[in-house]
């Protein structure tokens, strides 16, 4: 369980986790960002499913 945590494998999951910020401004700064690309879906017209599909990398 606690590596689900640790090395999530979902790229938005990935993604929310590098958000967060690091107590410290060297290690904040050290640490790899992982961006989410695509576009963001419309509050008017979410797809089906997951909402950040648009933004997913696959």
């Amino acid at each position: 369980m606690l590596s689900h945590v640790l090395f999530p494998k979902h790229p938005c999951t990935q993604a929310l986790l590098s958000a967060v910020p690091i107590p410290g401004p060297t290690a904040d700064r050290k640490r790899k960002r992982t961006p989410l690309e695509g576009d963001a879906p419309s509050p008017v017209n979410l797809p089906n499913g997951c909402n950040l599909r648009p933004a997913a990398p696959w």
